[in-house]
């Protein structure tokens, strides 16, 4: 007779069907691998019936599976004896057990489910515990299950790591040569099958460490893994009700779970204390003995990985990565979701697009740009997160540059410019249109005396407004923007002293170069007279701008398409003063100041590009184009 729990009906059912159990034969399936394991010479290991049933279902019967898992599982242990043994339960060990750093919840996913986990870091202190404590904990934890649950064994196990609230003295921790041997047993010798990995809650500073992990993982776990941005997103895989209370689900409580597994580790005492003495012996091993070679692979990878974590990712170049990350800022909710469905803003590998734009530019010869993370993540976003296209709008932003540096460049933040500002001809209201909407910028030209600004003072202006906007605003970058433009008592001098020329350069560059979106544009208080002028504007305008154009003779007609709310108290609404509105820009300005001051440096030098050089005629049109603008 052999000594194993019978299981429920769904989970003989399920190991039937997937793991090709055949309950007639179970004994001698069981005695077969038992047989083998007694002429084995180097294998001093347990043979306890359940024992010898979790690699046989583990590898879905096939016994030549079984053999060589149950045999890595005591070569691995005993080449890392400061991992895998040596995990008796002690003071110390139960302290960080009451952590509940690793807690196994009471009901699975469904009655053949698997085993639901879930692991947290926010409790642990990490100058009282290592990275190694917890995976030893977490081991602890699995050989037990391999005895006694057999939703575990058969149907597998789902680990949810919430990383929220994770001590960075536990991430600079991160040791790849750990992951890696604990993922080579996770896939040669653990008879437990991993089935689902899900993150949630990651903060910005460990994502390196997640992508170096993943790429130490086999194949079939780093497909498994998963990182989330939201709970909401969990549910998809494990739905909500699977979940603890303390997660809004009603699989028990987290507290009840780890008070339950204190007993457990507690009444497996003496299990670890004799675990110690079931190992291999490699000079006792009939043929080929293993080594770390052929277990994890050549010991000089673990030279490799150690090396390159000791040299290039040590705590300075964590801090280094963690001020990477920290340079984009954290945006709300509602902008993450819409940079996710509409820009395809996939968060956990914005390091990495950020990384490829960066590396392509470093091979640009002919670029010399600004290449920090939030400036690049402002195209991307800018171009819905296709490289190309990201690639070919931060080219022309710098070609134009050169091209045309009275316009693009020479941007100090002078006295001239400042008095301009205080007049406000371009304003950012404080508040967007909706939480993920669009800023919103009012142009008003009332006040401008052309005697002492020019039409080149008034878009240079514009121009460093919008540099700070894609600095700054992540309603801008990811929602767009809606320009106001408010033509009330605009004079006779300032349309027909109207630069064409000018107009058409800043409507291409808009449209090839800045990585802002315009969402509409609102022409409001329009003059009758004024319709020409307008139309000549139209007629040069790329056509997704013109398609995006409305024409409002009055504000009350402006009012039945946009929210008057979100107007100025000036305009009737309640988005700020004026006057609050440009000591805004005027204070953002001065912020700049030094930004500005260097801007100059930024430029493409066509001498050195590789290819076809850009030209003001391939860039903006023909030149021809021009002169007729000129002459019309």
């Amino acid at each position: 007779m052999i000594n194993v729990r019978p299981l429920n009906p769904e989970l003989a059912k399920k190991a039937r069907e997937e793991l090709h159990e055949v309950e007639s034969r179970i004994a001698d399936d069981i005695i077969a691998l038992r047989t083998w394991v007694e002429k084995q010479p180097h294998l001093h290991a347990r043979t306890d019936d359940q024992f010898l049933l979790s690699f046989l279902r583990g590898c879905k019967y096939s016994m030549e599976k079984a053999k060589q898992k149950f045999d890595y599982y005591y070569t691995i242990k005993t080449m890392s004896p400061e991992i895998f043994l040596n995990k008796q339960i002690d003071d110390r060990s139960m302290r960080l057990a009451r952590l509940g750093h690793i807690v196994p919840l009471p009901t699975p996913l469904k009655p053949d489910g698997p085993r639901i986990h879930i692991t947290r870091y926010a409790n642990v202190n990490p100058k009282e515990f290592t990275i190694l404590d917890l995976f030893k904990n977490q081991l602890r934890i699995f050989e037990i299950q391999m005895f006694e649950d057999d939703n575990c064994v058969i149907g597998g196990v789902v680990n949810v790591a919430d990383l929220g609230n994770s001590p960075k003295g536990l991430i600079l921790q991160f040791d790849p040569v750990l992951i890696k041997k604990l993922s080579v047993f996770a896939d040669k010798a653990a008879p437990i099958r991993i089935k689902g990995l899900h993150l949630i809650n990651v903060p910005k500073e460990a994502a390196a460490v997640i992508n170096i992990a993943r790429s130490l993982m086999s194949k079939k776990i780093r497909e498994r893994l998963i990182v989330h941005p939201t709970l909401e997103s969990l549910h998809k895989y494990i739905p909500q009700e699977y979940l603890p209370k303390d997660y809004g689900g009603h699989n028990g409580t987290l507290q009840e779970a780890i008070d339950g597994w204190e007993k457990r580790l507690l009444d497996h005492r003496e299990f670890f204390e004799e675990d110690v003495q079931y190992k291999v012996n490699e000079k006792a091993r009939i043929g080929s003995r293993m080594n770390l070679e052929s277990v994890f692979g050549l010991e000089g990878s673990f030279r490799k990985l150690e090396n390159s974590w000791i040299l290039g990712f040590n705590s300075k170049t964590m801090n280094s990565c963690k001020s990477q990350t920290a340079d984009i800022r954290q945006i709300s909710p509602e902008l993450a979701e819409k940079a996710r469905t509409e820009l395809h803003e996939v968060e956990k590998r914005i390091p990495q697009d950020i990384a490829a734009l960066r590396e392509w530019i470093k091979k640009q010869p002919h670029l010399k740009t600004r290449t920090n993370d939030q400036f690049l993540i402002t195209f991307l976003r800018g171009c819905k997160y296709s490289l190309e296209k990201a690639k070919r709008k931060i080219d022309n932003f710098h070609a134009a540059r050169s091209i045309y540096p009275d316009i693009f460049l020479n941007n100090p933040i002078s006295d001239k410019f400042l008095k301009l500002t205080r007049i406000g001809p371009l304003l950012p209201l404080p508040k967007p249109l909706g939480a993920d909407g669009p800023c919103i910028i009012l142009s008003r030209y009332n006040n401008i005396n052309l005697d002492e600004f020019s039409y080149l003072d008034l878009y240079k202006s514009q121009l460093r407004i919008f540099n700070i906007q894609m600095l700054e605003n992540d309603n801008c970058t990811i929602g767009g923007f809606i320009n106001v433009v408010d033509m009330a008592q605009i004079t006779f001098d300032f349309v027909i002293k109207f630069d064409t020329v000018l107009a058409k350069k800043l409507l291409v560059f808009s449209d090839k170069a800045i990585p802002l979106r315009v969402i509409a544009v609102h022409i409001v208080n329009f003059p009758p007279g004024a319709y020409s002028f307008v139309k000549m504007i139209q007629n040069f305008s790329p056509k997704k701008i013109k398609d995006r154009v409305m024409i409002h003779s009055s504000l009350e007609s402006f009012y039945e398409h946009f929210p008057k709310e979100f107007m100025p108290e000036e305009y009737g609404g309640n988005n700020g003063r004026i006057s609050e509105c440009i000591e805004t820009v005027e204070k953002l300005a001065l912020k700049y100041k030094p930004y500005f001051e260097e801007d100059d440096q930024y430029k493409s030098d066509e001498k050195l590009r590789v290819g076809m050089k850009v030209t003001s005629e391939s860039l903006f049109g023909l030149d021809g184009s021009f002169r007729k603008l000129d002459l019309d």
